[in-house]
C-alpha cells in the first residue's frame, strides 16, 4: 500500500468516529441526526473506494472490540449485535455499493449524487429496521421507526451530495 492509501484508511476511521460523536437535534422530532451514515456514503466518493471500505471494516471491528467510536461514544460486542447491528452492517455494504456505482454516473452529477445518497440512506434504514423487526420481535411501524428518521435522511442526503460535489469540483475527490 502506498502512503496515501494508509492515510485514506486511517482518515476513514477517524472521520467515521468523529461523525458519530455529534448529534444534531431537529426541532419537533425526537430523533437527532448523526452524520455516520452520510460519511459512509461520502468517503468512497472522496477517497479510493477500496481504502474507504477497508477503513469502514476496521472501524466496525474496532467498535466490536469496545472502542467508543459509535454514535454517542458507544462500542463493544453487545452494542454491535444489539438493535444497531442492521444499521452498522449496512455501513460496509453501502460503502462498497457506492464505490461500485460511481463509475455508472450519467446525467447531471449533483442530481446523481443526491439520488445516490437518498437510495443508500434508504438501504441503511431497510437493513437496520429489518434487523430490529427480526431480532427484537418489534413491530416496525411508520410512525415510530420510519417517519422520525426521514427529515435526517433528507438533510444528510442534501448535505452529503453538496459536499461530494464540492470535493469533486475542487479536486479533493478521486472521481
Amino acid at each position: 500500500m502506498k502512503y496515501r492509501n494508509y492515510l485514506e484508511v486511517f482518515a476513514t476511521i477517524v472521520l467515521l468516529s468523529l461523525a458519530g460523536q455529534f448529534k444534531i437535534p431537529v426541532p419537533g422530532i425526537d430523533v437527532p441526526i448523526t452524520l455516520q451514515s452520510m460519511m459512509v456514503i461520502l468517503l468512497p466518493i472522496v477517497f479510493d473506494w477500496k481504502n474507504s471500505s477497508l477503513g469502514v471494516g476496521l472501524f466496525l471491528i474496532a467498535a466490536c472490540l469496545g472502542a467508543p467510536i459509535l454514535s454517542g461514544g458507544a462500542g463493544g460486542f453487545d452494542t454491535m449485535t444489539g438493535s444497531s447491528f442492521g444499521f452498522l452492517t449496512a455501513f460496509l455494504i453501502v460503502n462498497l455499493i457506492t464505490g461500485l456505482i460511481l463509475p455508472l454516473q450519467k446525467g447531471p452529477r449533483l442530481i446523481f449524487l443526491f439520488i445516490l445518497f437518498i437510495t443508500q440512506h434508504i438501504l441503511i434504514m431497510i437493513s437496520g429496521l429489518s434487523w430490529i423487526a427480526l431480532a427484537t420481535d418489534s413491530i416496525v411501524t411508520w410512525s415510530d421507526y420510519v417517519a422520525p428518521f426521514l427529515p435526517g435522511l433528507i438533510i444528510k442526503s442534501v448535505l452529503g451530495s453538496g459536499l461530494a460535489e464540492i470535493a469533486i469540483r475542487t479536486g479533493l475527490s478521486k472521481q
